[in-house]
């Protein structure tokens, strides 16, 4: 879409030629051309300078801050305008960018799940809808939703939004920015509970999303999480409910892990019954399929043609995507780590059908449980006895607690230390699991991990 600066809100100071165009917005870190508009909405000050430089040097002319380096202020072909709070503009623009597009937006929101849903709704969708946009990276605050709104262009038919819940307000926030024709609730689970306190307020901030649909949107929500049906009970719109219960419109049964990474169901709806193959691993991830089966049900696609197209779909990085080592398969799950997440990922991980090898699962540190911490590795504590996985690395001042109570469990103080943990532990056909919450550690650990196994088998 094609701005002028005359769009933007009234600045508080201009420098420089005001009336010019733009038709990309970008912040710090994107690649920039003379046809963008930067605006300073994230990072320190000396971050941003450093980033508005970048952009200045790509080409990039026209920026909005709160403050300008002298190289910009001493560049008169340089548009300046000045603004207390960009990312307020930035939320403007977003706001009139979603006004002016004819794309339908799907919401998509929940406490585990929302980046692979998102991704899987995505690819059924270009099936048919090339112009399918979705969520800008993983960011999907208040900010996040803009940065991806700012991407619509005028011919895109779909947009898939992830909504996150990263403050009181953020997922009303963010739906009001994006005005979601389909509302998606995935789940509601403990992530957060550090700050919200319960779980109640955690369900009360996710159902901010379905007040911002329309009249007639529909809501598709997973019928198996008692807090989705409560968000959804008495609804007077169209709702199509998922899950594993028979209760639901679309059920999937006889869910099988065949190999370490192909999962398979049975997916029903109405009249229909359809296998699914994924290239993934673990129940769980039915759950996500079947929100993205249900948004494609709703735009008219069959359920055939849904499982010929995610039968190809190939899951982001550090999302439990498995990768075929030379001895064993390394499930790299790195990204986010809450009680829910923590238990499906060693779940997935026990359900492998490795036959005579072993699992071995390296584990980080959950984050935001607050009051709760104790209450949640305690539990944790007494689900790793259960599940008497053949050895646990423990990496995280939290975790690290729960050795003395685990007889198969060593503790690392390095990303290097757990590695060489984990390898001398995980035998030839085994499986390695990763969990940790979006820490570079953990991104230092699969590196060293794969140089190491490199290594030995030279």
């Amino acid at each position: 879409m094609y701005f002028r600066t005359n769009d933007l809100y009234p600045p508080t100071l201009v420098s420089g030629p005001y009336s010019r165009g733009f038709s990309d917005i970008i912040v710090g870190g994107d690649k920039a051309t003379p046809d963008s508009l930067f605006v300073h909405a994230e990072g320190t000050y000396m971050e941003s300078e450093e980033k508005m430089l970048n952009a200045y040097y790509q080409g990039c002319r026209i920026f909005i801050a709160s403050r300008f380096s002298e190289v910009l202020i001493n560049d008169a072909s340089a548009t300046l305008v000045t603004m207390s709070d960009p990312v307020q503009e930035l939320y403007r623009l977003a706001r009139m960018i979603r006004g002016r597009s004819q794309a339908q937006i799907i919401g998509i929101t929940g406490s585990m799940g929302k980046t692979t849903t998102k991704d899987m709704t995505a690819h059924i969708l270009r099936a048919k809808y090339k112009n399918t946009l979705k969520t800008y990276r993983n960011y999907n605050g208040a900010l996040g939703v803009s940065l991806t709104l700012r991407k619509l262009q005028s011919d895109d038919q779909f947009a898939v939004v992830e909504i996150g819940l990263g403050e009181a307000g953020s997922v009303g926030r963010g739906a009001e920015l994006a005005q979601p024709h389909i509302g998606v609730l995935i789940n509601v689970g403990v992530s957060h509970i550090a700050k919200f306190g319960s779980i109640e307020s955690i369900a009360h901030e996710k159902g901010q999303l379905l007040q911002y649909l329309p009249p007639n949107g529909t809501v598709i929500a997973n019928g198996d999480d008692a807090w989705c049906r409560r968000l959804t009970n008495g609804l007077i719109r169209p709702t199509l409910s998922f899950g594993l219960k028979k209760h639901n419109a679309l059920r999937a049964y006889d869910i099988r892990q065949l190999s370490p990474d192909i999962l398979e169901f049975n997916a029903t709806y109405g009249m229909k019954t359809q296998r699914f193959s994924l290239q993934t691993v673990g129940r769980f991830q039915t759950y996500n399929a079947l929100a993205a089966i249900a948004v494609g049900l709703t735009y008219g696609f069959e359920l055939e043609e849904m499982a010929v197209r995610l039968s190809g779909f190939k899951l982001s990085e550090q999302r439990l995507k498995p990768l075929k080592l030379k001895n064993f398969t390394l499930l790299d799950d790195g990204y986010n780590s809450n009680p829910r997440a923590l238990t499906a990922a060693l779940t997935a991980l026990v359900d492998l059908p490795l036959y005579k090898s072993n699992r071995v699962a390296v584990i980080g540190d959950m984050q935001y449980l607050g009051r709760f911490t104790q209450l949640y590795y305690k539990k944790l504590c007494t689900e790793l006895k259960a599940l008497n996985l053949d050895h646990v690395v423990l990496i995280g001042p939290a975790i690290s607690q729960l050795a003395p109570s685990l007889s198969n469990a060593t503790v690392a103080h390095s990303a290097t230390q757990a590695a060489e943990q984990a390898l001398a532990a995980v035998e030839p056909g085994g499986a390695l699991l990763l969990k940790g919450h979006n820490d570079p550690l953990f991104r230092e650990m699969r590196k060293e991990i794969e140089r190491l196994e490199g290594e030995r088998n030279v």
